[in-house]
């Protein structure tokens, strides 16, 4: 056998055991496939990194970037709540509805990028209406896979036979060449699986991952403005009772504490909300509602005089601000402190915003409700969620006695009007590329340039 041969199984035999056993990350093997060959003399260095530059390469990244502008623009976020809709189906009519809408969109869009979202409507699902996420999971992969397999552009796999295809001189792929294969093939998959699924897990994973990581949401109090407008609404005519992802803990007014506030009290103006809701929600709400985390009006009060306060707004302006999330340790300085007290601790700028309790907070919300927010002591193992700027950040890790988690992106409100444009330019790039106008690489890349000039998509997002 020629050794060069013989070089080329070892190289293949190597990178399905390295696959199989994990102990590197892909993207990082596929650089060491691209390293060993050219150090190996079997390939040129040009020909080790042509794959960068190919067509069908170019086609998946601007399909994923569009993919971004999606989901950052709340169009997605728009789909799911409709799909919410269908949880008045039984679980029978269900499976094959969400594979056929998963297939229907993984035909046009990046299959993993659909795949992921359905897995969020499906917790979403799972923990509002107690559907068993476990039945449903399985089913949406499938279909992604055999609805990507639909068209030319549903998958990364179609785009880089299509191009070796061509570079081989034969007839380039139509957009719907093997539609018709396809779909048989998701008919059956969606028959099979469907009558499959009561073998399918019945315990719902959302509620393991609860149980054993103890995933929970954050408390924190949000205090209404002057012109917001739930001022004067009753709390039953609000988010405060309509939205299942937020639960209003207590409401203080005038210093008198009201626990568990019925639907018929009207709320008004310095009105203070102790919430419960994961930090997604708490910073879509203050937002959207026109409420100030109560921690941030506190400081600014006992800090800032008006003058300052507005130095302060524009210096915030210019310097970015993250939102990370700390463990306290055991033997922190932090432990007995409450969230109102802790920013006389040594925070080094940060600013406490919320805490999130160490027990799962939905089991213990009776107790916690009975408290004033401001009195709940911190523990060993609570979570503290924290505003701080970058510089102030790199201060921060020298502390001892807590450890960082996670750094969160602030919450940007959706634009009506830039999601509606998001969703035209996409179905547009899907008719370019499927009436042959363009190829899907231009239409691709059109998409982008027309996200672009609407200011639909940042162009940090596409370098990201």
């Amino acid at each position: 056998m020629d050794l060069a041969i013989l070089e080329v199984f070892i190289i293949l035999g190597v990178t399905i055991f390295l696959f199989v056993t994990e102990l590197f990350p892909v993207d990082k093997i596929a650089i060491f496939i691209i390293v060993s060959l050219i150090l190996l003399g079997l390939v040129t260095p040009e020909e080790g990194i042509s794959g960068f530059s190919n067509t069908a390469t170019i086609t998946v990244l601007a399909l994923m970037i569009i993919a971004v502008a999606l989901e950052d623009n709340g169009v997605i976020a728009w789909f799911t709540d409709g799909l919410q809709r269908l949880s008045i189906f039984p679980l029978l009519l269900l499976i094959p509805t969400f594979m056929f809408l998963t297939a229907g969109i993984s035909a046009f869009i990046s299959t993993t990028a659909v795949v992921i979202v359905f897995i969020k409507i499906i917790f979403q699902l799972a923990e509002r209406y107690g559907i068993a996420a476990g039945k449903l999971l399985l089913p949406v992969s499938f279909a992604g896979i055999l609805g990507g397999s639909c068209t030319l552009m549903g998958t990364s796999t179609n785009l880089i036979v299509n191009s070796v295809a061509q570079n081989r001189g034969i007839e380039k792929l139509g957009f719907f060449e093997f539609a018709w294969f396809g779909l048989i093939f998701l008919v059956i998959g969606i028959v099979v699986v469907t009558i499959a699924s009561k073998f399918l897990p019945k315990k719902n994973v959302s509620e393991r991952l609860e149980v054993d990581y103890e995933i929970n949401n954050l408390i924190t109090t949000v205090t209404i403005n002057s012109n917001s407008p739930l001022v004067g609404k009753a709390i039953q005519d609000t988010f405060l009772f309509k939205d299942p992802e937020v639960t209003l803990l207590k409401l203080i007014r005038n210093h008198v504490v009201t626990n568990a506030p019925g639907r018929y009290i009207t709320l008004a103006e310095q009105d203070k909300l102790v919430v419960m809701a994961d930090l997604e929600n708490i910073e879509r709400i203050s937002q959207e509602e026109n409420l100030t985390q109560a921690s941030k009006a506190l400081q600014t009060a006992e800090t800032f005089s008006k003058d300052q306060k507005k130095k302060t707004e524009q210096e915030s302006k210019e310097t970015q601000i993250q939102l990370i999330e700390v463990l306290v340790l055991p033997g922190s300085a932090f432990v007995g402190s409450t969230l109102n007290n802790l920013k006389r601790l040594k925070l080094e700028g940060a600013l406490p915003i919320a805490i999130k309790k160490r027990k799962n907070i939905r089991n213990t919300t009776e107790r916690l409700i009975r408290k004033d927010l401001n009195q709940i002591r911190i523990k060993p193992g609570d979570r503290i969620l924290l505003e701080i700027t970058q510089t102030e950040l790199n201060t921060l890790e020298n502390l001892e006695g807590i450890v960082i988690l996670k750094m969160h992106e602030p919450f940007k409100a959706k634009n009506n009007k830039r999601k509606y444009i998001t969703a035209t330019i996409l179905l547009a790039v899907i008719a370019m590329a499927a009436s042959g106008l363009l190829s899907i690489l231009a239409s691709s890349l059109t998409g982008i340039g027309l996200l672009l000039a609407t200011n639909s998509l940042e162009m940090n997002k596409i370098y990201h």
